[in-house]
């Protein structure tokens, strides 16, 4: 208010410095981060699990986020030409932002960082999955669309139903 009126030239606010607060050593931190992650064994069992499911957009999902390591929202916001199967690589430059976890309702937008634009390395199984998940869609006569993961309206779905598609396998 000083400042504001004059009788001070110079706000304290404006030198003002916040020193960061220092991470503290937590001694069950591995623990913590251990949780995000599946163990070779459990992933084996996943993929086992969604290999036996009908739902091939899914299957195919749950393959190409754990070979690439790709988040759910860059996977759904892939399009058909982001993948060069001649080079085995796939392009990311997007992720899908949801709205209210309502399946049609999102946005395409940048990744949050620039580190997260880049070019992803695929091998056999996953190129062998995605071509598969192609045809399957071009017999089927789904609706033509851009985006991969496009189902049979041509939307991809919300990552909401991944979550839950995955919990089932879980369930197994």
């Amino acid at each position: 208010h000083a400042a504001d009126t004059n009788l001070i030239t110079v706000s304290p606010a404006e030198t003002l410095f916040i020193p960061k607060q220092k991470m503290q050593l937590i001694e069950n931190i591995d623990l913590e981060i251990g949780k995000l992650y599946l163990e070779s064994a459990e992933l084996k069992l996943l993929l086992h699990e969604a290999d036996k499911h009908r739902n091939v957009l899914f299957r195919t999902a749950v393959y190409l986020i754990a070979f690439t390591g790709m988040r759910p929202g860059e996977a759904f916001a892939l399009k058909k030409s982001d993948i060069d199967f001649n080079r085995k690589v796939i392009q990311i430059t997007k992720t899908m932002a949801a709205k209210n976890s309502i399946k049609g309702e999102f946005e395409l937008t940048p990744p949050k960082t620039l580190n997260a634009i880049r070019t992803i390395d695929i091998d056999d199984i996953v190129v062998e999955k995605v071509k598969y998940l192609l045809n399957f869609k071009y017999l089927k006569d789904w609706e033509q669309s851009e985006f991969l993961f496009g189902d049979k309206t041509g939307v991809p779905p919300t990552i909401k139903a991944l979550n839950q598609f995955c919990k089932s396998l879980g369930r197994v």
